[in-house]
């Protein structure tokens, strides 16, 4: 089954995206998607989150390949005393030849998305907590704000 995560309130951008025979998720903060993730790890998961609207792109979606954190955080880190563990994204997404590089801006993008070509929110943490439960099959997406 497949599975679309949205890091923004549902809207009817995000209700297009969306159909019956998929399992849709909206969150606002990382950490929430561990209530949310039981079941199989090979089903195909895609995450969407916001960037600024680029004239080009105005209303398509944008395909991510990868993401830079400029969020100042890392959701793997805890206050455990755990052995630290590392985790390969080299290969995070599923990519594609016309797929962009994302800046997630975290708390900070309302404040910074200008400075940036094609910033997002946290996009980075909720894949990374994907990848570190197991999920292989993660597809991101960036929808321009309107």
């Amino acid at each position: 089954m497949k599975t679309n995560i949205f890091l923004m309130k549902k809207s009817t951008t995000t209700t297009k995206l969306s159909s019956q025979s998929t399992n849709n998720i909206y969150i606002n903060k990382a950490q929430d998607i561990n209530k949310y993730l039981i079941g199989a790890k090979t089903g195909e998961i895609n995450v969407y989150d916001t960037t600024r609207k680029q004239k080009k792109n105005q209303l398509k979606k944008i395909r991510v390949n990868n993401h830079i954190n400029r969020t100042g955080k890392n959701p793997l880190i805890s206050n455990k005393k755990n052995k630290i563990k590392f985790y390969d994204i080299t290969n995070i997404y599923q990519k594609t030849p016309k797929g962009i590089t994302t800046t997630c801006l975290g708390e900070r993008y309302e404040k910074e998305h200008k400075k940036f070509k094609n910033p997002s929110t946290i996009i980075c943490h909720v894949v990374f907590i994907l990848k570190s439960k197991g999920y292989k099959k993660i597809k991101g997406w960036l929808i321009p704000s309107l």
